[in-house]
């Protein structure tokens, strides 16, 4: 159970996300949900798939509280249901992790891993709550770009003056070379690809 409370927000800021997908993440709201975690991973030196990680998470919010929502008597503002004065999240939200480490020499290594994440409100909510929003670029993502830089799509908010960019969809790929120079120094060349997507109305 998380209660998201934004106490105070600057004008200027609400100014400027007011006519985009940002607006509908920036409010204060009760969470409560479901969740399950499966991780699987192996680490063997000597095997030539040396290191293997596999994780899945999967989790839903607000299906209780919508579903008790009539018999609690839960009242509506603007036809969202409130659970002590606040608009309760409801979504379902899933991704995947697969990584691997080929190691064919002890002087080189071949490093791969890909990741796709959904998430979707629906009945009480119109967008993902905006700590549940994925987002992109940074030292674990698209390296080219700064985190939360990137997407959604194409789309670029040039109003906003930093990086701020999250979505619902989030496909993400990269593969990095390594190899031994001396000692405990090595080179690496990488390629990454991804991006963040917006898929429901209230985004757009």
């Amino acid at each position: 159970i998380d209660v998201l409370k934004i106490f105070a927000i600057d004008e200027a800021f609400a100014q400027r996300i007011r006519q985009t997908y940002l607006a509908n993440s920036y409010i204060s709201q009760f969470i409560s949900l479901l969740s399950y975690s499966f991780s699987y991973s192996s680490n063997n030196p000597n095997a030539l798939f040396s290191t293997t990680l596999f994780k899945v998470n999967v989790e839903s919010a607000g299906n209780m509280l919508r579903a008790a929502a009539p018999s609690l008597k839960l009242q509506q503002v603007n036809g969202v249901y409130q659970f002590f004065g606040l608009p309760f999240a409801q979504y379902a939200k899933g991704d995947v992790n697969y990584a691997v480490l080929f190691r064919p020499s002890r002087y080189y290594s071949i490093a791969a891993r890909i990741f796709a994440g959904l998430g979707y409100p629906y009945g009480n909510s119109n967008a993902l709550p905006f700590e549940k929003r994925y987002y992109e670029g940074g030292a674990n993502g698209v390296r080219a770009w700064h985190a939360r830089d990137l997407g959604p799509g194409s789309y670029k908010e040039e109003r906003l003056s930093f990086p701020n960019q999250t979505g619902d969809l989030k496909l993400e790929g990269n593969i990095e070379y390594r190899s031994w120079l001396f000692w405990k120094f090595e080179s690496a060349l990488f390629l990454d690809v991804g991006n963040i997507w917006s898929i429901t109305p209230a985004d757009k």
